[in-house]
């Protein structure tokens, strides 16, 4: 099948650790319309955005249950466990009729990739000193999003503080890549900048699989939709309950447990709802553990948005960065003139 083939090819790249136990508000935003086009070996940033965008919602599907999808596809793979699972679960005729929310649009953040991508890629054209796609792509990120009055409030469109005469934020210069990099090299952001530069050098010239890790999270995000809505509502589990049904089904996992162990335990721990055995619960809960088992650890890979709203923003090194950016707006200022703009 495609996606055994999908998988068995992701197997061999190993997890980046990417993700912290945070997942963001589902804030959404229009489709750019302005494209930019990129060669087949360069780093497709608007298919990038696409799949991180559709990896965050279907990351806030699983956070309902207070479960980190990363956390879930690192369990280690089992292909008797999820052949004989999803065998069992199917005998048992518990679907759901399929509720298709149909995406609004990119989240904020996958929209912030794309354009800081965008102007890393204008600044390489008109810099021959440029010659770092992805680092100029996390400077790009840090002088649009991060290097600017009021970081956590960025509401006038994603490309605002490009041409504005006070940021200015695409005519970055010397003196602002040595400031993004001391700020780079400590605390939370040092992390964050080393997964995202890898996260991009690994996507880089890889536009089929991109389409592909995009398509497969797409495709299962109305089976999880439907299936959390109905544990979360008809069932009643709140996050704590989704925590320790998660906690006992990995424990099962990782111990080797075969699929009757493992819903037996899982029934165990769910608290007796009226008019639903524990068993329903039980079975849809395990269930939903299985949807993502298409996927690959792509996903990770791609799934690092979250690097880039809460670890690369890092408040405690914000104010040191920003103490002398009137000194580098003059020099952007300079830039930008002699660049005839």
């Amino acid at each position: 099948m495609k996606t055994n083939k999908l998988r068995i090819h992701l197997k061999k790249f190993t997890c980046m650790a990417l993700m912290a136990g945070l997942v963001f508000s589902s804030t959404t935003t229009a489709f750019a319309s302005e494209k930019t086009v990129y060669s087949d070996d360069e780093l497709d940033f608007e298919l990038l955005a696409d799949g991180v965008s559709a990896t965050q919602q279907l990351s806030e599907e699983y956070a309902k249950l207070g479960i980190d999808l990363n956390d879930l596809l690192r369990l280690s793979y089992r292909e008797d466990f999820n052949q004989e699972a999803i065998a069992y679960v199917n005998k048992k005729n518990l679907d759901l009729p399929v509720s298709y929310n149909e995406s609004v649009g990119r989240t904020l953040e996958a929209d912030h990739l794309a354009y800081a991508g965008k102007m890393a890629k204008w600044s390489m054209s008109i810099n021959p000193k440029v010659t770092d796609i992805n680092k100029e792509t996390v400077y790009m990120y840090l002088s649009h999003y991060v290097d600017v009055q009021s970081p956590l409030d960025i509401s006038n469109g994603i490309d605002n503080n490009s041409n504005m005469s006070n940021v200015w934020a695409k005519f970055i210069v010397p003196y602002d890549r040595e400031t993004y990099d001391v700020y780079l090299a400590k605390g939370k952001a040092r992390q964050a900048f080393t997964a995202i530069a890898n996260s991009l050098t690994y996507f880089t010239g890889k536009r089929q699989l991109l389409k592909d890790t995009k398509d497969a999270v797409l495709g299962i995000q109305p089976v999880v939709a439907t299936k959390t809505a109905y544990l979360t509502g008809q069932a009643g589990l709140t996050v704590v309950d989704g925590m320790n049904l998660f906690k006992t089904y990995k424990e099962c996992y990782d111990n080797g447990k075969n699929v009757e162990e493992t819903i037996d335990a899982v029934k165990e721990m769910v608290s007796p709802k009226q008019g639903i055995s524990n068993e329903t619960i039980a079975l849809q809960f395990v269930s939903l553990m299985l949807s993502p088992t298409p996927l690959t650890l792509d996903v990770i890979m791609m799934n690092f948005y979250i690097e880039l709203g809460t670890n690369l923003m890092d408040r405690a090194n914000y104010l040191s960065m920003r103490m002398y950016f009137n000194f580098r707006m003059y020099d952007r200022m300079n830039y930008k003139y002699s660049l005839g703009m």
